[in-house]
């Protein structure tokens, strides 16, 4: 239950810190992280934990809702729109395989998301179209240019908001996904 309960970050926050005894400096070392954010990450951890709710939204009809609502937003290039759906603690990962841009590290708030979003979206030239589907149990937007897949936005939704993307640019893995899809 405590699992299901937390983000990945969170999870190893709270289990270094609550399992292990590690101090938030020496948590933020290993994680590569900021010691404020990682003391605001255990805030949250325990608060989830506390809540026991489970991360991801169970009622998938209110899931897909959302994922409509994210890609019409991203399609209209609605910053609002966008604003609207994201949880303020949102976390978007992204992974580029070495091979196209993506970012780094996590990109967490609301408004670091937005940006980088809308940054990502303004880069997209002959965008021809957003597409729905369900990947791994959840709900993610395909973006194809030009007829190619070339993102693939995997969305959990909690309360009735975004509250992680997990962005794939790799080209490897958008082959295999593509051909799994159909």
């Amino acid at each position: 239950m405590v699992l299901e309960a937390l983000s990945p970050l969170e999870r190893a926050v709270f289990v270094l810190h609550e399992v292990f005894a590690f101090d938030h400096p020496s948590i933020a070392t290993m994680l590569d992280r900021s010691e404020p954010a990682v003391r605001q990450t255990a805030r949250r951890a325990r608060a989830h934990v506390a809540a026991r709710r489970p991360r991801f939204e169970p009622d998938r009809d209110r899931r897909t809702e959302v994922a409509h609502r994210f890609m019409a937003a991203c399609a209209g290039g609605s910053v609002s729109a966008l604003v609207e759906v994201l949880s303020a603690d949102v976390v978007m990962t992204s992974d580029g395989g070495g091979v196209v841009t993506a970012a780094r590290k996590p990109v967490e708030g609301r408004d670091r998301v937005v940006g980088f979003l809308t940054g990502l979206l303004a880069l997209a030239t002959g965008l021809e179209t957003f597409r729905l589907a369900e990947v791994n149990a959840a709900p993610a937007v395909l973006i194809l240019e030009d007829g190619v897949l070339t993102g693939v936005y995997g969305l959990h939704v909690t309360d009735g908001r975004i509250v992680a993307i997990h962005a794939v640019r790799n080209p490897a893995k958008l082959t295999r996904l593509l051909e799994r899809l159909g």
